[in-house]
């Protein structure tokens, strides 16, 4: 009886509305969370080349002004070769534009959902299929951006 109580997620039954409901909070939450991963890389990564920019930049001016000791010079030399060498080893860049790639793609697999667009206008007359769907796409969303995630981290 209470599977018929209508809800009000557009008139669907109750239990369905809250499958409903659940699937659309998770695609947030997600898409929340691969937002902030590709905020982190991003950081990361701007970090990382502004400062090696910047002290390869320090060491050709410091290299020209006299009275400079070597070894100023030579460390800000090992400092340019060590971020150069975290740009590289911590792939920040991929990551970034990885994370934000399964962001995208969870916000348009929710768009796609609530329009009843793409592989959605399929099972438009059932609306239980349609939820079933989702959770399916968004999984396999999610697996698929911790799969590249993955192999991304094993490369590092």
């Amino acid at each position: 009886m209470s599977e018929m109580l209508m809800s009000d997620a557009g008139g669907l039954p109750a239990s369905l509305a809250g499958r409903h409901e659940r699937a659309l909070e998770l695609c947030d939450d997600r898409a929340r969370d691969w937002g902030a991963r590709a905020n982190r890389y991003r950081r990361r990564f701007r970090q990382y080349k502004y400062l090696t920019v910047t002290l390869a930049v320090t060491v050709t001016v410091l290299s020209g002004i006299e009275g400079v000791p070597g070894w100023i010079v030579t460390a800000c030399s090992g400092l340019v070769a060590l971020f150069t060498g975290l740009l590289a080893a911590t792939q920040s860049q991929d990551l970034w534009v990885h994370s934000r790639w399964i962001q995208s793609r969870l916000y348009g697999e929710r768009f796609l959902y609530l329009q009843g667009a793409g592989p959605y206008a399929e099972v438009a007359d059932d609306e239980e299929e349609k939820v079933q769907l989702f959770s399916q796409r968004i999984e396999d969303v999610l697996m698929e951006g911790h799969d590249g995630w993955a192999r991304s981290v094993q490369e590092i």
